[in-house]
């Protein structure tokens, strides 16, 4: 059963614990590891090749809507929920996973309580961020953490603020480039279990988070705060570009906005009957477009002048020459999300990170592949996985730091 663990005075982490006995690489085998990693190709069955086939079918919600519960259902009763409260006085809410079943493990009571993980132990750790308005117990995230499982990863399911049933106690919930709470979670794990490599995962919204965050820390990212790898999927990168992909008049808006809108409008009446005054409320029961959403309510609760200047500074491609821990990405070119034209080349990555590593490069694998939607990737039973090839790379990364590979 499903096992909640909660707190309410977390000790304060300023000090940073130190990584340097965690195994390491230099710059140039990160990047010779990242390069190296061949995906299997993805190629989807004739009935499946729409990129909206793919999005429906792969995230499972028509099966959800239809019996109540998907694929992964089973799996939530292996979940331990743990709570941690942020340095501003909200909350974030984690779900554990543990590779090792037969081993008492303490971690998710450690996170609570705020103590030092003992005994130490040296299994990886991923923490792993899900997309806009989903959750820690959707199919794609419980395939991920059986994946990571199956490399003896153990796994940390975050949720973002607003998206665990329960109201955030602030007035700020989440967005596409708000980094603070991984920031602090990274730095809490670093402090808790010292000992133990940190990886980081996470798809669509979670998964610009991740790169935004990795490239703003550079190689502080990898050397201080212990993070050896990371793999995403379906990143916005280019916010600005993706708003009106997904905004576009017609199947899009009616099916993948309105879905999205029905959950954020209900988020925002609650929100501001808490914290009145803090957003356009009538803007954003008018809102047609996750455009007019984001600038009658994220703009303003976040600070940013308008959604434009929201987009912009939540992009996360600026970023990607500075990543110095091993990371890849999996995007498909029909994702209705995301802007073809908008993501970023490889070669692009690799001029600008060279000027500013000796010609070395940034440790990055971009890998498109031309179907799969928007978490899709469907294949109907057996076959490519898109969980499967990200916990691939992140075995791959974990043994070459351990000199297996």
């Amino acid at each position: 059963m499903t096992q909640q663990v909660s707190q309410d005075n977390l000790p304060p982490t300023t000090a940073e614990a130190s990584s340097a006995a965690l195994p390491s690489l230099p710059l140039s085998q990160r990047v010779a590891v990242a390069k190296s990693f061949e995906p299997v190709p993805f190629i989807p069955p004739l009935w499946a090749r729409n990129q909206h086939i793919q999005t429906i079918f792969g995230s499972e919600s028509v099966r959800t809507r239809l019996f109540g519960r998907h694929s992964q259902w089973p799996f939530i009763d292996d979940l331990v929920r743990a709570r941690v409260d942020t340095p501003d006085g909200d909350f974030i809410d984690m779900d554990f996973y543990y590779w090792d079943g037969d081993r008492a493990h303490e971690l998710h009571r450690c996170v609570a309580e705020g103590r030092v993980e003992k005994p130490s132990t040296s299994d990886p750790l991923v923490l792993v961020l899900h997309g806009l308005e989903s959750n820690s117990r959707s199919p794609l995230c419980l395939k991920m953490a059986r994946a990571f499982h199956a490399r003896n990863f153990d796994v940390c399911l975050v949720n973002f603020r607003s998206c665990s049933g329960e109201l955030p106690r602030t007035v700020r919930a989440y967005n596409v480039g708000f980094t603070e709470d991984l920031q602090f979670l990274v730095e809490r794990f670093r402090h808790i279990t010292p000992s133990r490599p940190l990886f980081l995962a996470g798809f669509s919204l979670g998964g610009n988070v991740i790169t935004k965050w990795l490239g703003s820390m550079g190689e502080e990212a990898y050397a201080v705060k212990g993070v050896r790898g990371a793999a995403v999927a379906c990143v916005p990168f280019d916010p600005l570009a993706a708003q009106p992909k997904i905004d576009s008049p017609g199947f899009s808006r009616l099916v993948y906005t309105g879905n999205f809108l029905r959950t954020l409008k209900v988020k925002a009446e609650t929100h501001h009957q808490r914290f009145p005054g803090s957003f356009n409320l009538d803007g954003v029961r008018e809102a047609k477009t996750i455009g007019e959403f984001d600038r009658h309510f994220i703009a303003p609760i976040f600070g940013f002048a308008d959604k434009k200047d929201y987009y912009m500074k939540s992009a996360s491609k600026p970023h990607l020459p500075f990543i110095r821990t091993p990371y890849m990405a999996i995007n498909a070119r029909d994702d209705p999300f995301v802007d073809d034209e908008s993501l970023p080349q490889e070669r692009h990555v690799d001029h600008v990170a060279k000027q500013h590593t000796d010609d070395v490069g940034a440790p990055v694998r971009l890998v498109y592949t031309e179907k799969g939607g928007h978490c899709g990737f469907y294949m109907g039973k057996g076959g490519w996985s898109l969980a499967e090839e990200m916990g691939r790379f992140l075995g791959d990364v974990d043994r070459a730091h351990n000199g297996l590979l």
